[in-house]
């Protein structure tokens, strides 16, 4: 729950617009905040791969962004999943004995953060299924299946 906090408001986003380099890094910079904050090396190398692959991406060269973007996609995913999948208001409950802050408090607090998790989840699905449109990237899935 605690890592989705500090997020920046993502721009109007619709599934019409085109996936740009800006995409990833805009994503990329989410982690580089948090390396900031908790100087994690895992955060850190994570922000690493988005903009490596954002470079990849800008230069067309899909299947190479691909291969980059598919571990961050995986883990994010994973962390995003646990995140919501607690339970609201036992994390509320947690969350007010460990800060010393009322429920109200805690509950919006617990709200945020899973609509932030929401949030980064609905943009990196974008980006993934984005890539996995692209002709280049179906050909490299396809012949990596047939070994």
């Amino acid at each position: 729950m605690g890592i989705w906090k500090r997020q920046r408001e993502p721009e109007n986003i619709t599934a019409a617009q085109a996936v740009t380099k800006k995409d990833y890094l805009s994503l990329a910079a989410v982690f580089a905040e948090r390396e900031l904050f908790q100087q994690i090396h895992k955060e850190h190398s994570l922000g690493c791969a988005l903009r490596a692959a954002a470079v990849q991406y800008e230069q067309r060269d899909y299947v190479s962004a691909y291969e980059l973007f598919k571990p961050v996609y995986n883990r994010v995913m994973a962390d995003v999943q646990r995140t919501l999948a607690r339970d609201p208001n036992l994390e509320a409950a947690k969350l007010a004995k460990q800060r010393r802050h009322t429920l109200a408090v805690s509950k919006e607090k617990v709200r945020r953060s899973r609509a932030n998790a929401q949030q980064l989840k609905d943009r990196f699905e974008r980006l993934f299924q984005d890539l996995l449109s692209k002709s280049p990237v179906q050909a490299h899935i396809n012949k990596a299946e047939c070994k």
